[in-house]
């Protein structure tokens, strides 16, 4: 009857306004997390200025923001043209990786093209070339200072498809970003006091 479809109207203009703003507080609830992850790692990369310590707090941030199996910063070496690993671990270990030679796998990839891959399926990483444990979720994004790439940081799922978004992505970009600096920053700190050390021993 008429009475039953005005009631059903007026329920559905209902469920449609329900249904918007809890759209619009899971949008802000994530925007949040967002914002305490950047402000997290942004607290670490102004505090401290040696690069394995300084890796190995941003990468266990980035391992429990993103809820992740795998989590590694990798770091081109140019002179050996292999790919070191200062900061990997894997089910909750931290594991020494030998390093591997520029060309090799997705690292080698994303710090080439210096663009991110995001494989969320099985078959999307059966047609890729993964060295080591095979994730069924992998999201990785190059380490950029100025036009170049300097490493690469990944987040990977051992147990879940499909578990990195777009947002993840960007994320974990505007997160790189900030480390490529700090990564420079801590490289001159470094050279500056091997610098000086070794003035000091000359005029000893």
């Amino acid at each position: 009857s008429e009475r039953d479809t005005s009631l059903l109207t007026t329920l559905a203009a209902s469920l449609s306004v329900a249904l918007q703003t809890a759209r619009l507080v899971e949008e802000t609830q994530k925007r949040v997390a967002e914002l305490a992850t950047i402000n997290s790692v942004g607290e670490a990369l102004t505090t401290e200025v040696e690069l394995a310590p300084l890796l190995a707090i941003v990468g266990d941030k980035l391992r429990d923001a993103f809820n992740a199996d795998i989590a590694f910063v990798a770091l081109l070496d140019e002179g050996r043209s292999a790919i070191e690993f200062p900061y990997y671990v894997e089910a909750g270990a931290h594991e020494p990786q030998d390093p591997l030679p520029f060309g090799e796998g997705l690292t080698s990839q994303i710090i080439k093209s210096r663009e991110t891959i995001l494989l969320n399926s099985d078959e999307e990483i059966e047609r890729s070339v993964i060295v080591g444990t095979r994730a069924r979720s992998f999201l990785g994004v190059p380490i950029l200072v100025g036009d170049k790439a300097i490493g690469a940081i990944s987040v990977q799922s051992t147990a879940e498809e499909n578990r990195f978004t777009d947002a993840d992505a960007r994320l974990l970009s505007t997160v790189a970003a900030n480390i490529g600096v700090a990564v420079q920053n801590a490289r001159l700190f470094e050279e500056a006091g091997e610098a000086r050390q070794a003035a000091e021993q000359a005029n000893e």
